[in-house]
Formats: C-alpha cells, structure tokens, sequence
C-alpha cells in the first residue's frame, strides 16, 4: 500500500489562501491602525480643549482672587476705625453744663465723644434731648459722627 497521503489543497490552492489571508489580515490592521490614529487625534484635540480650557479657568481664578483681596483691602479699610480728632472739648460750640458733663465722664477730646455710640453718649446725666441735638449739631459742623454700634 502506498502511503501517499492525499492533501485537500493542492499547492496553488494553498498559496492562494495564503495570500487571501495575508490581505485579510492587512486589511484589519489597516483598519485597525486608522481606527487608532483617529482615536489618538481625538484625544490631542481633547487634550487641547481641556489645556485651553484649563487656562481659562485659571486666569478667571486670578481675576476673582485680585478682586477679593481688592474687596479685603476695602473691608479692613471700612473696619479700621477713623483717625479721630484730638480736639479739645471747648471745641465743641456746646453749652458749658455738656462739657462739664463730659468731662465729668472723664472725656477729654472731641475724639473720645465721637468714638461713642449715640446711644452711649445719650446715657450721659445732664445732656438732654436738647443737648443731643447740639451735639450731633456740632459733630456735623466737624465732619464727624457718632460710632455705629457693632
């Protein structure tokens, strides 16, 4: 018996199947590799997008911090409390009895009245409602006022 073993592709067939193979797999990397250029294109683009964005957002960061500290600065500003006059009391156009009465209460410039909030002022004995409205009266004629409460 013969052992010539029968091939079910003869050699032509085989090549033929090789080279339809071969361009079957070029094709799919082909395919494949425009698929993973795309892919990489997309993600320069996104990384761009999110880079100018990025920037962006820090510059709009920049901003809003120069205005805080712009509106800190005008916060401690309002807070510090004025540069109160040291005028003598006898400064104040007032009738002697409220300047004996601050004094009294051991005032001793026009800067300690006005670093007093109305209504400590207002406890003072012998000032009145009279004597009040001189008093604001005279603050005015100075450009001054009484301390808001806090």
């Amino acid at each position: 018996m013969s052992t010539n073993s029968q091939t079910p592709y003869d050699a032509r067939q085989l090549r033929l199947l090789q080279s339809l193979f071969r361009d079957w797999i070029k094709a799919a990397l082909k395919q494949s590799n425009e698929e993973l250029r795309a892919e990489l294109e997309q993600a320069r683009v996104s990384e761009a997008n999110a880079r100018r964005d990025t920037q962006i957002y820090l510059q709009m960061i920049d901003t809003l911090k120069n205005e805080i500290d712009g509106l800190d600065k005008k916060i401690r500003e309002l807070k510090r409390p004025p540069k109160l006059p040291a005028l003598p009391l006898n400064e104040l156009k007032v009738p002697a009895r409220i300047l004996f009465a601050f004094e009294e209460n051991g005032f001793r410039t026009v800067g300690d009245v006005a670093d007093c909030s109305e209504r400590e002022i207002a406890r003072i004995r012998g000032l009145g409602k009279t004597g009040m409205a001189r008093l604001k009266a005279e603050l005015d004629r100075l450009n001054l006022k009484f301390r808001i409460p806090e």
